[in-house]
C-alpha cells in the first residue's frame, strides 16, 4: 500500500505548529494572570484617609502596591516553610554526625543557629496540623528565634502571640520568654472564648474561596478579634 506523501508534514512544519500552539497557550495564560491581578487590585479596600486627594493613577498605584506587597509576603512565608521542611527531611535521613557536619560546612546561606531554629520550629509547630493554620504572611513576619521560642511554648501562648501579630503588633523572642515565664491567673471564660474564636477564624481562612474581597474581610475580622483579645488579656 502506497502512502500519500502529501499527508506527511515536514518536521519543520510540525515544529512550527507546536511552537504556535505553545505561544497561544502562553498568551492565554498571561492574559488570565493579568485579568486576575486587575481583579485583585479592584477589590482592594483602602481607608478614606489613605486615598484623600489622590488622582486615579495614584489610587491605582496604592492598590497595586497592596496586592504586590501582600503577595511577596505570602511568597516569602511559603519559602520559609518549604526551607524548614527540606531541612527536617535531610536531618531525618542522614546520620547525626553528617547532619552536624552539614550545618557547620557553610554551604547553606543561613547560619548553623538559624538552621537549627528552623528545624525546631517545623518539628514542634509549623510542620504540625496546628502550624499549618499559621498564614504564610504571618510566618514571614517572625524571626527564626521568635518562631523557635513559640514552638516550645503552649498552644495558648502561641495563639496569644499570633493574636498580637494579626492585630498589627510585633512579637519578639524576649516577649515570648516573658509570656512563658509569667505566672498568669486562671483565664476567664471570655478569654478562652476569644482564643477559640481566633482558632475558628484561622480555620475559616484556610477554606476561603477564591475571592480577594473575602480574604480582605477575613483579615479585617481577624484584626478586630485580635484587638478584642488584647484588651481583655492586658
Amino acid at each position: 500500500m502506497r502512502i500519500d506523501d502529501s499527508s506527511i508534514l515536514p518536521l519543520t512544519t510540525l515544529d512550527a505548529k507546536r511552537r504556535l500552539n505553545k505561544a497561544e497557550v502562553d498568551q492565554v495564560t498571561e492574559s488570565s494572570l493579568i485579568a486576575s491581578r486587575e481583579a485583585m487590585i479592584d477589590q482592594v479596600k483602602l481607608p478614606t484617609d489613605c486615598v484623600a486627594g489622590l488622582s486615579p493613577m495614584e489610587l491605582s498605584l496604592m492598590k497595586s502596591t497592596v496586592v504586590d506587597v501582600n503577595e511577596a509576603l505570602t511568597t516569602s512565608g511559603n519559602a520559609f516553610r518549604s526551607a524548614m521542611a527540606d531541612l527536617v527531611t535531610l536531618k531525618t535521613n542522614v546520620g547525626k554526625g553528617n547532619w552536624r557536619a552539614f550545618l557547620k560546612s557553610g554551604v547553606l546561606n543561613v547560619s548553623e543557629k538559624r538552621a537549627e531554629e528552623w528545624v525546631n520550629s517545623y518539628t514542634k509547630w509549623i510542620g504540625t496540623e496546628e502550624g499549618a493554620l499559621v498564614q504564610d504572611h504571618v510566618l514571614a513576619s517572625m524571626s527564626s528565634r521568635t518562631m523557635s521560642k513559640l514552638a516550645g511554648a503552649t498552644s495558648e501562648i502561641r495563639n496569644e502571640a499570633l493574636g498580637i501579630i494579626m492585630g498589627g503588633g510585633k512579637i519578639t523572642e524576649a516577649e515570648v520568654t516573658k509570656m512563658v515565664s509569667k505566672k498568669k491567673s486562671p483565664r476567664t471564660a471570655e478569654q478562652k472564648a476569644l482564643t477559640d474564636t481566633l482558632k475558628d477564624i484561622a480555620n475559616e481562612d484556610k477554606k476561603l474561596a477564591k475571592s480577594w474581597s473575602d480574604a480582605a474581610e477575613c483579615q479585617q475580622e481577624m484584626k478586630i478579634e485580635a484587638e478584642n483579645y488584647q484588651k481583655i488579656v492586658s
